[in-house]
């Protein structure tokens, strides 16, 4: 339980907790950090928590660039996983869910969730949450577009490969003008694996913008 129940970034939001899953009957005292994902940078801050009637009790101030929270509890590297959900908290502005938090979610479920709360990987989970920011935000696609690409292809590489070719399709029928244009280009054919291509790109983009000093992610992440 968080209060306040819809918290706003840049508020402190307190939370009460009981332990379950893995950390059911263990008397020692958890520890506890939570991952506040912000525009600024994600960062892991650390929880003292203490217990209060039977509960424990905690709280963490946020930052104002901050769209989410993601609570882990620990005792010997064993994690309360909440059934492979997590403990994730959204914030808000002017009663609405903060543009990102929902794609952070997505983020959560294919890599924060695994590498640092011992869930497993739900690509399903993250396109749900993906399409969920791009419903809320349609100009967020173009940020998140290949993270939510790569979440579909873990689901179904055929059907993966296919929504990122017609992404392809769609940039080169609308053309590439800016340096960017060809890095994301670049990016996609990495993450359907056509390395040629990605190569042939990579030098056009070089030729045509020479000492630009564009950086193309190999894995299109």
């Amino acid at each position: 339980m968080v209060s306040p129940e819809k918290p706003q970034a840049g508020e402190e939001v307190s939370f009460q907790y009981t332990q379950g899953g893995d950390l059911s009957g263990i008397m020692k005292m958890p520890e506890a950090y939570v991952i506040q994902f912000s525009s600024k940078g994600n960062k892991i801050i650390d929880i003292a928590l203490k217990r209060e009637f039977g509960k424990l009790t905690g709280k963490v101030k946020t930052d104002t660039a901050a769209t989410l929270l993601a609570f882990a509890f620990t005792i010997d590297d064993k994690f309360d996983k909440n059934n492979d959900e997590g403990f994730l908290v959204p914030l808000y502005y002017n009663g609405n869910p903060k543009k990102g938090s929902y794609a952070n979610m997505g983020s959560f479920y294919m890599q924060y969730g695994p590498d640092y709360f011992g869930i497993k990987t739900n690509p399903e989970k993250a396109v749900t949450y993906y399409e969920k920011e791009f419903d809320a935000d349609p100009s967020a696609k173009t940020r998140y577009l290949n993270s939510y690409l790569y979440a579909k292809k873990t689901i179904d590489k055929e059907k993966g490969n296919a929504a990122i070719q017609v992404e392809i399709e769609n940039m080169l029928k609308a053309g590439l003008k800016a340096k960017e244009d060809y890095a994301k280009l670049a990016s996609l054919y990495s993450l359907a694996g056509l390395r040629q291509q990605y190569a042939f790109i990579m030098n056009l983009q070089k030729e045509k913008f020479s000492g630009s000093g564009t950086d193309i992610s190999p894995n299109g992440l």
